[in-house]
This record gives structure tokens, sequence and C-alpha cells, in this order.
């Protein structure tokens, strides 16, 4: 795709003829791979080491020196908000939503939840697990026994399609940007605040729409029945992974004991069936790519102060097996129905890059 604009920062260059200075405004591409010298003849408001976006001329064939024109200036290039501003419209994505998809969303959050067709799962066990700072929480989990012994395990998703009906504003506005974007401190959501930290938020305490995978596993992991309903959940405690993995440590000694005394049974039998899925992926030689990300620490204003290995534990892990129990038990149920579905499938690596890995 040809580009059409450029985003950089704004510089400029002195020359002398004579007694006369001439100074020239040029913008000094962020995208390292192009090689090119813009000029703009008009900086308007800008000013000098300020984020910029310059729109290409038109025929350009063989040409190193370009004139540009300004189309708008994101603020000084050394700021997080002229980046995360420079970047989001270097992409093309919208960071703000029109007036008629704010009132949708505003008016279907309203709306009283119906029990139709639904399961009341309110008074079970339910919970989230997520990162300290997630403020959209799509993902809840229980654990139960059956009477023969199996496990009883529970996936629920908040039902965002409840909300977001086809053909509707809502729905345009969704496909449009098709995944929220997240940034160190930051999110652009896919979906207005009030559906994405609100009605589709399994927040704690809440009754929520969800879709619950209702998982029965035996003794060594293996799948004996699923099944997937329309539920209504109400999440008892927002789990952080940091504050699980703290407690799967030290137990009733963890200071944060008393935050999840409640829901800390479940975890115990959370943790065993974890242990168990663990154990039958390694048996299935399933890769494990388990290497420390980069987590950006960030004083009280909001700037970098820190970069460190984001250690993942226990918690991290638990909840990545049981929603990889909960896409193979789908995927079986759609595959068995002879249901159509998108599946992501990864080729096995070639050995010598899984060597070099």
């Amino acid at each position: 795709e040809a580009r059409h604009t450029v985003i950089g920062t704004l510089c400029e260059e002195e020359t002398r003829h004579g007694r006369k200075r001439f100074v020239r405004f040029f913008v000094e591409p962020d995208d390292t791979k192009l090689s090119l010298l813009l000029y703009i003849d008009d900086p308007g408001d800008a000013r000098l080491g300020d984020k910029v976006e310059v729109l290409l001329p038109p025929r350009r064939a063989h040409a190193d020196t370009l004139v540009g024109t300004l189309l708008r200036t994101f603020g000084p290039a050394a700021s997080r908000e002229a980046n995360y501003a420079a970047i989001l419209s270097d992409c093309g994505i919208p960071t703000d939503f029109p007036r008629e998809v704010l009132a949708e969303a505003e008016e279907v959050a309203r709306r009283p939840l119906e029990e139709t067709g639904r399961t009341r799962r309110t008074d079970e066990i339910i919970f989230t697990i997520d990162g300290a700072g997630a403020k959209d929480l799509d993902d809840a989990v229980s654990l139960t026994r059956s009477p023969k012994g199996n496990w009883l395990l529970g996936v629920h998703i908040a039902d965002v399609s409840t909300y977001v009906r086809p053909r509707t504003s809502l729905d345009a506005a969704a496909m449009e940007r098709g995944t929220s974007v997240y940034f160190t401190d930051k999110v652009v959501p896919m979906l207005p605040p009030a559906l994405s930290n609100g009605a589709c938020s399994l927040n704690a305490g809440e009754d929520k729409y969800a879709l619950s995978c209702l998982m029965e596993l035996d003794a060594a992991g293996g799948f004996v029945s699923t099944r997937i309903e329309r539920s209504i959940i109400r999440s008892r405690v927002r789990g952080v992974y940091t504050e699980v993995n703290d407690l799967f440590e030290n137990r009733e000694k963890s200071p944060y004991f008393e935050k999840y005394h409640e829901v800390y049974p479940t975890l115990c039998e959370m943790y065993k069936l974890y242990l168990v899925l663990a154990e039958k992926s390694r048996k299935r030689g399933a890769l494990e790519l388990d290497q420390n990300e980069a987590e950006i620490l960030l004083d009280e204003r909001g700037e970098p102060v820190d970069i460190r290995p984001r250690t993942r534990g226990d918690a991290e892990r638990l909840i990545e097996q049981f929603m990889l129990a909960a896409n193979e038990a789908v995927a079986t149920l759609l595959s068995e129905k002879n249901l159509p579905c998108v599946y992501r499938v990864h080729e096995p690596p070639r050995p010598e890059k899984l060597a070099e890995f």
C-alpha cells in the first residue's frame, strides 16, 4: 500500500547566500526505513522538536527531496502523549467514537438483565484473575467436583454479543477497530467505555451476562463432556496475578489471604487441576515458550522510571491452562456438530529455528 503521510520530528536547517540567511523546515521521519528529505513550507503552529504528520506530494517518482503539507501537530516529540497520538494516527486507529455509537452503547448498557434463556450462576464461586492494571475483565473461572470425583471446570466469557448486535452502529465501530490497543498506561478500547469497562466487564459483585464453557474432566485431565450455555454470573473477587502467586506461595500467611478467603479453597483445587493439565500438555509435547516479558514501571506522573522482566508465576500459567482447555473443548464440540469456525493453526517449528531459540 502506498504511503500518503509521514510522521516525524520537525527540524530546521540554515543556509546562507552571501549575507542572507535562509531557514528551511524539514521532518526527520520516525520510520528509519524512509530515506528521503521531506521539507515543509509552512510549519503553522508547530514548534521545533514537535511530532508532526505531513502529507506527501502526489507526484514524487524518483525524487529524493520532497515538499509536503503539514497535516497535524501532536506536541513535543519527547512527550508520551505525542507519541501515543502519533502511533495511533500512523496505524490508522480511531480514538474517538461517533456520538451515535456512544449513545447506543450507553442505551444497551442500561438495559436490565433478562434471565430468559440463561442459567443463573450467581450463587457459585466464580471469580476473575488478571493483571493489576486490567480494566476490561472479560473472563472468569470456576471449579467444583462431580459426585464421581471428576473436575467440573467452568470458563465464563463476557457475552459481548448480547450488546453488540449485527449491522448496528456498535457493530460497525467494532469492525473498524478490530481489537483494543494497549499501551503501558493507556488503552484504546474496541468498544465504548460503557461496555468495555462497564456492562461487558466482569466486575466483582455485579451480575453479568456470560457465555459459560462447562467441562467435566477426569483425574488425568481428559475430557468427559462439554456444555456451552448462556448464563448470568457474579464474580466474587477481582483476582490479581501477583496476589494469587503470593497466596500460592505463602498460603494463610499471605497478606492477601483475607481478600481471597472466600475463594481460597477453590483456588487450592484449581492449583491441583492446573498441575494435572500442565503435565498432560507436557506429555503431548506442547512447546513451552515461557520467556519473561518486559515490564515498564511508571512514576506517579506516568513517566517511565525503570524496565524489568515481568515474571510469570503459577497464577498466569493456571489461567493459561484453563483457557487452553476451554479452547480445545469448544473446538472439539464444534467439530463434532459440523459447525463452521475460524481456527488458528501453527505449523511445527523448523528444527534449526527451535535450536536457535
